[in-house]
């Protein structure tokens, strides 16, 4: 019982995260389900949904057709969509009820494209896996199939993994944040995903380096490092706090991958034990990296929630940018102790010492125990689970509080998280 969310709305799904960072592509996405699934992601999980052109269809998923195995109906019903929308590519993916009656998700992918010559992607996603995965599966997929190697590289050239309304809102984080690279001297050759298209995925090999900045994006970035040598750098921007620009020149020179507020640079090949003997920050695999979010993982419930009782800062969110946030707070206030925690599963290569994986509520709840903390930040949401004398600092996460709280979305650059990181920390000193 451990994995019920009693208080706090479930996370949004792997479905929505394989939707939401295809959003951009051009393509046919179809979520095999009889509409409750597509509602959810296209009401809930996507604020660029309302207004803009992107196809997202329901497959009319009906209690026949599933008990008959007709998937020769969705493939006719997106071959004769197809007809009057031309997409660049098909994704079919799946739901809970294909999960239950084994629906092979990448076959009718592979019968879509044999009968459009166009690209077709099958996921096997089933509504209970996190959206962070949802993301993470769609990048690497979409790079497995469409990147063009080439040994030329662009001078100052970077791509930026990991951008998503489920984690980056749909204000203008995304386009500050492209902007302020630029401005900085830097050439943006891939955004993945938001302001993505296939001609820039063919061609993110010339960057020089990655910039990732979600936690969705590191396998992504782990990927171009084995396979293609380019090195990445964990972190983003938070308020005036731009010292993963310095991070990315120190990377381009050197060559070793990095994360914010964590280290300068390691060499950990022997320890990955990587074939290519290549830099790595991670000290395991791309799969055993990231704790699972259904906490099969072997720690104890203590463990997992970690033991600081520093009555310090406590951060709930997207892991990356957590880290982002404590390291402006740090930049003007290193004695403050921070904590950053998720509950999509805590990646060890990104986290500090004392971090926490809250990968259910009751873990979440035993964390904001009566005095641990003197401040909490995160969703608005998390108001109705702490203890009455905690002060918490909101920042809006669409992929809990969805539609709720999207229009009140924090700018990560910028005045307004300056104001946040101040008021965090005067919090802080008054308790």
């Amino acid at each position: 019982m451990e994995q019920l969310w009693i208080t706090l709305p479930a996370l949004s799904p792997d479905y929505s995260g394989v939707c939401s960072a295809l959003f951009d592509l051009g393509g046919m996405s179809v979520i095999h389900d009889a509409s409750g699934c597509t509602g959810n992601y296209t009401g809930y999980d996507e604020p660029r949904w309302f207004g803009a052109h992107s196809m997202v269809f329901c497959s009319g998923l009906r209690e026949i057709d599933a008990v008959l195995g007709r998937d020769d109906k969705l493939i006719d019903h997106i071959l004769k969509a197809s007809e009057y929308t031309n997409p660049t590519l098909y994704a079919v993916i799946g739901s809970p009820v294909p999960m239950v009656i084994g629906s092979d998700m990448k076959g009718i992918a592979r019968e879509i494209e044999n009968s459009t010559g166009k690209p077709a992607f099958g996921f096997s996603t089933n509504g209970i896996g996190l959206y962070n995965k949802g993301v993470s599966d769609a990048m690497l997929a979409v790079i497995r199939r469409f990147l063009a190697p080439t040994d030329g590289k662009t001078d100052h050239g970077i791509n930026v993994i990991g951008t998503t309304p489920l984690d980056f809102s749909a204000n203008s984080n995304a386009e500050d944040l492209y902007r302020a690279l630029e401005q900085a001297g830097f050439h943006i050759i891939g955004k993945l995903m938001m302001g993505a298209d296939l001609g820039q995925i063919r061609d993110l090999t010339k960057a020089e380096v990655n910039l990732v900045v979600t936690e969705s994006g590191l396998d992504t970035a782990k990927y171009l490092w084995e396979k293609y040598g380019i090195p990445f750098v964990a972190g983003t921007i938070a308020g005036s706090d731009t010292s993963v620009f310095g991070m990315i020149e120190e990377t381009r020179k050197d060559r070793k991958c990095r994360v914010l507020g964590k280290d300068t640079g390691r060499d950990d090949a022997a320890e990955t034990g990587n074939a290519a003997g290549q830099n790595d920050t991670t000290g395991t695999g791309s799969a055993a990296g990231r704790n699972d979010a259904a906490g099969t993982g072997n720690e104890s419930e203590s463990d997992a929630i970690g033991n600081n009782g520093d009555g310090g800062v406590l951060i709930v969110g997207e892991e990356i940018l957590g880290n982002s946030i404590r390291h402006a707070i740090h930049a003007v206030h290193p004695e403050i102790p921070v904590t950053v925690a998720t509950m999509t599963g805590l990646r060890k290569e990104l986290a500090q010492e004392g971090d926490l994986d809250l990968n259910s509520e009751a873990k979440l709840i035993a964390a904001l125990e009566p005095g641990r903390f003197r401040v909490l930040v995160g969703d608005p949401l998390l108001g109705d689970v702490k203890p009455e004398d905690l002060p918490l600092v909101p920042i809006p996460h669409t992929a809990l509080s969805s539609k709720l709280y999207w229009s009140r979305a924090v700018h990560f650059i910028g005045g307004e998280m300056d104001d946040i990181v101040k008021k965090i920390t005067d919090l802080w000193r008054i308790r």
